[in-house]
């Protein structure tokens, strides 16, 4: 590495702490390291990298919006309540949900965290229900009739 490559790596570093820096290191290392320093080539493969990371995003959020769509649709099938199965195949076509299935595609990694920490906190707090439900019956206990 050259004067120039080891300053901006140490500015790097100084801006950068902790994992993500450690990520940043190694990553750098070892593209430098496979590509010896050929800028030009460095530059080619970031392309070529940053198109094959888009392609595997694109393809997780289009495998989690399917997931996702799934189970919206069974969901709204299960607890579907007076409504008909024709009412409810006209609520769940696919082009009146597009913004939704777009932003589960998209911003599936926001979507997916929410997703399993809704269900975590969901859990919890089913846990917690018995004992929320005491303290308000003791509360009502105390109300005259």
């Amino acid at each position: 590495m050259g004067v120039d490559d080891n300053r901006i790596h140490y500015i790097h570093i100084r801006i950068r702490r902790g994992f993500p820096c450690l990520c940043h290191t190694l990553g750098n290392r070892t593209i430098f390291s496979l590509l010896q320093t050929n800028r030009v080539a460095f530059i080619l493969a970031g392309w070529q990298l940053v198109l094959i990371g888009a392609i595997i995003f694109l393809v997780v959020g289009f495998a989690w919006a399917m997931f996702r769509w799934h189970k919206y649709t069974s969901y709204r099938v299960e607890y579907r309540g007076n409504q008909t199965k024709e009412s409810l195949r006209r609520n769940l076509e696919i082009s009146k949900h597009k913004s939704k299935v777009t932003g589960w595609g998209l911003y599936w990694p926001c979507s997916m965290f929410w997703n399993i920490a809704g269900d975590a906190i969901t859990a919890i707090f089913d846990l917690m229900k018995g004992s929320f439900q005491k303290i308000t019956e003791r509360a009502l206990d105390k109300v005259p009739n």
